[in-house]
């Protein structure tokens, strides 16, 4: 059963802010102004949890502009994301976002298009995979890069995303399930599945 949120502080400009605690994660949405959000949120997730929450965002019409996640070494998460809210978007500061989380990946990858791809091996987390792209900025792109990716059973354990002028600007440190370092074969068809991405 999922709680009902509860307003735990009032900002500046007299928006809420509103705290969910649901078993062993939490989320706290704040107003930073209008159509402006931040969401931190944090606890045990599966492997595909960024994936199901920026499709989720995406589709109520919630555009992420920032966001900084990372796998915690006793497994957890911690993430904050800067979002804002489009025209026939709802009250976004009771969208249900641990529930969202924790759904099923159900977005169908679609071919994304890149202006610049790369991935890079890195001994960080353990042993992981660098992706860094540049693209336009677009509504859903960042759930349809992370629900390709778990295609390939690659996962996001730390990931740094900006948007500036328009453009998205993403960094994201891959591994396997539970954060195990990646596979060669997991490596090559990420190199394939780029060539695919990037614009000609």
């Amino acid at each position: 059963m999922t709680p009902k949120p509860s307003t735990a502080a009032m900002l500046d400009n007299s928006e809420p802010t509103v705290f969910t605690q649901s078993d062993d994660a939490w989320s706290e949405a704040s107003s930073l102004g209008p159509e402006a959000y931040r969401l931190r949120l944090g606890g045990q997730f599966r492997s595909a949890w960024l994936a199901t929450l920026c499709t989720g965002l995406g589709d109520r019409r919630l555009s992420i502009q920032t966001a900084h996640a990372r796998r915690m070494p006793e497994g957890g998460w911690i993430a904050e994301l800067g979002f804002v809210a489009l025209p026939g978007a709802m009250n976004a500061l009771y969208v249900p976002f641990v529930e969202m989380a924790r759904a099923e990946v159900n977005q169908a990858p679609g071919l994304l298009r890149l202006d610049a791809c790369k991935v890079t091996p890195t001994t960080d987390h353990g042993g992981s995979l660098l992706l860094e792209l540049e693209a336009d900025d677009t509504l859903g792109i960042l759930g349809s890069l992370l629900a390709s990716l778990a295609t390939l059973m690659l996962f996001p354990v730390e990931m740094h995303i900006e948007t500036r002028h328009g453009r998205a600007h993403d960094a994201l440190w891959l591994a396997g399930m539970s954060g195990a370092e990646p596979s060669a074969s997991a490596h090559a068809a990420l190199q394939r599945m780029i060539k695919r991405w990037v614009r000609a």
